[in-house]
C-alpha cells in the first residue's frame, strides 16, 4: 500500500509508462539489423513494396450515397438524464395527461465538465493521552511540504506537456490558467521538470542500456 497519498496516482503513471516503453522495445527487438541500408533512409528501403497509384474513380471524396454510416453507440449509465414530456396537447387545449410512456428516443451529449483544482488540506493535531495525561502530535506523511505543494497528477501533467508535446513555460503556464483553471509559476515548473527528470533517469539509462545490448535496433542513426 503507498503510503505517499499524493504520489500514488504519479507512481501508477510511470508504472504505464514504463509498460508502454517496454513494448516499445519488443517491438524494434523484431526490426533485424541490416548493415545494408542501416544508414539509408526509410524512404529509400529496397525491401519497401511499391504500391501503384490508384485510379482516379470520378466519385466525390467521403461517404457515398447508399452508404450505410456509423455512429456512436449509446452508453448505458449516463451521468445525468434530462426528460422531456410534452408539456401541452398538441391536439385538445389542454395540459393534463393520463400517464407517462416509455421512452421513445435517446440522444446523448459526451463532454468534459469544467475542470478545477482539487485541494486537500492536512492537518496536524494533538491528543491527550488518557492514561498518563501527556500530549501526542500527530506527523504529517513524509512528501507533505510545509504550506502548499504541487501534487503527483499536476505533476505528471507538466512533465507529459512538456516532455511528450514539446510544450515551453509560458504555453504550459497557459494551458494550466485557461483549462484547468490552476495559476502556477515558472520556477513551479521549473522543479518539477527537474525532479521528474531525476526520478526518471535510471530507468532511462536501463532502457538505453537494453538497446545498445540488443540485437537488433530501429533506428537509422548510429
Amino acid at each position: 500500500m503507498c503510503d505517499r497519498v499524493n504520489e500514488c496516482e504519479f507512481v501508477k503513471e510511470l508504472r504505464e509508462q514504463i509498460k508502454a516503453l517496454k513494448i516499445e522495445l519488443e517491438k524494434l527487438k523484431k526490426q533485424v539489423k541490416n548493415p545494408s541500408n542501416s544508414s539509408l533512409p526509410s524512404s529509400s528501403d529496397r525491401n519497401k513494396k511499391y504500391y501503384p497509384p490508384r485510379e482516379k474513380s470520378g466519385k466525390k471524396q467521403g461517404g457515398q450515397k447508399g452508404h450505410n454510416g456509423s455512429a456512436k453507440t449509446l452508453y448505458d449509465n449516463p451521468d445525468e438524464i434530462i426528460e422531456f414530456y410534452p408539456q401541452k396537447c398538441s391536439h385538445f387545449d389542454n395540459d393534463q395527461f393520463i400517464e407517462k410512456e416509455a421512452v421513445l428516443e435517446q440522444r446523448q451529449v459526451i463532454d468534459i465538465p469544467p475542470i478545477q483544482p482539487y485541494i486537500t488540506e492536512y492537518q496536524q493535531k494533538a491528543r491527550i493521552c488518557n492514561k498518563c495525561g501527556k500530549r501526542n502530535v500527530g506527523t504529517f506523511p513524509e512528501n507533505i511540504a510545509p504550506n502548499v505543494q504541487i501534487g503527483g497528477n499536476s505533476k505528471a501533467i507538466i512533465g507529459y506537456l512538456n516532455i511528450q508535446h514539446h510544450m515551453g513555460y509560458e504555453r504550459l503556464l497557459q494551458v494550466f490558467n485557461d483549462i484547468f483553471n490552476f495559476d502556477i509559476s515558472k520556477g513551479t515548473v521549473d522543479n518539477k521538470i527537474k525532479g521528474l527528470a531525476k526520478e526518471l533517469t535510471p530507468i532511462y539509462d536501463n532502457i538505453l542500456e537494453s538497446l545498445k545490448n540488443s540485437d537488433v535496433i530501429g533506428s537509422d542513426r548510429d
